[in-house]
């Protein structure tokens, strides 16, 4: 069944206003869920250019190595009949086919949480949601691998709601949060993401071109540097399904020294697909480098504890983490 409010529970409160950022020290113990449990280019934009990679672990192992042909998506509307993705099994399995002949080899399942969706899809239902995905797609021969995570709504509750395990990081791993910040209005979330960087946590801005303030001062980005955010880019924006003005926006995200993931935001395999593929290439043709990084080295390095028996920050060479 599908949760929904006609309402917004709450925003990021007016207290918090824009302040000075502070600097954050070494990660403190990352969020952790109760003993026992665990998941089962185009015209007219601006030239991309390279951005910093340290701390980046750009050698990979196993399934996730940034070098091999698959993709992880990390941000994906794939769970059936939950939120305002798939309606059912059958339409989720047309979705997770059309991922797999996109290239990606897992995908980290995103429902919406809090705002409209405050009250439902819970991390428990959505692990549970996700184990039966995995059972449908290995019945049907699909080689995709689907974790559990969460497109959470700015909320002034974030923090606490993590604490306590009311809603999921990425890969339910306890290291990265997808943020939903709201498409028109424009808040200050500085103290948020330094909040979550002293819990080992880094904020994943998701769909960030869409922000309207935002696109039209991505430079205010920078305020927020000091917290480490991920600035999460849809791949429909970079080749232009949701109109010039996003398009120009996603590419500009790009020239921004941060660091920087694109996602399919999928939803249905017809009306908002994933379009991976032609902004991977779109943006490979520009800058191969930087395709590299935001396509396969940062997204592995969001997953790469998986299977692992670890979670939280991976330790890389040199000291550094993601």
């Amino acid at each position: 069944m599908r949760h929904e409010r006609t309402e917004p529970r709450s925003v990021w409160p007016e207290c918090h206003g824009v302040r000075p950022l502070t600097p954050v020290s070494s990660p403190g113990a990352m969020v952790q869920r109760p003993a026992g449990q665990r998941s089962t280019g185009s015209e007219g934009v601006m030239t991309v250019r390279g951005s910093p990679t340290e701390g980046l672990d750009v050698q990979g192992h196993g399934t996730t190595d940034p070098g091999s042909p698959g993709l992880i998506d990390t941000h994906c509307h794939c769970l059936p009949g939950v939120d305002d993705g798939p309606e059912d099994l059958e339409e989720a399995m047309d979705l997770c086919r059309m991922l797999v002949a996109e290239g990606v080899h897992m995908v980290i399942a995103t429902p919406h949480q809090l705002g409209r969706y405050d009250g439902g899809n819970t991390p428990a239902e959505i692990r549970q949601q996700v184990a039966q995905l995995n059972h449908a797609l290995t019945q049907r021969g699909i080689r995709l691998d689907v974790l559990p995570g969460a497109e959470v709504r700015i909320d002034e509750r974030i923090v606490s709601l993590l604490q306590h395990d009311r809603i999921l990081t990425l890969g339910d791993l306890g290291a990265f949060v997808l943020l939903e910040l709201p498409h028109e209005t424009f808040l200050d979330i500085g103290p948020l993401l330094v909040a979550l960087s002293k819990m080992g946590v880094r904020g994943v801005l998701a769909h960030t071109e869409r922000s309207a303030f935002l696109a039209a001062n991505p430079q205010f980005l920078m305020n927020w540097a000091d917290a480490r955010p991920i600035v999460q880019i849809n791949a429909s924006s970079l080749v232009g399904d949701l109109g010039h003005a996003v398009q120009k926006a996603a590419w500009a995200l790009l020239d921004l020294p941060l660091e920087a993931i694109v996602a399919s935001d999928a939803h249905h395999a017809q009306t908002r697909p994933p379009r991976l593929i032609q902004a991977m290439h779109m943006l490979d043709a520009k800058a191969p480098h930087v395709a590299q990084r935001v396509f396969r080295q940062v997204p592995w390095q969001i997953a790469r504890t998986y299977g692992s028996g670890r979670r939280g920050t991976t330790p890389v060479p040199g000291g550094h983490s993601l």
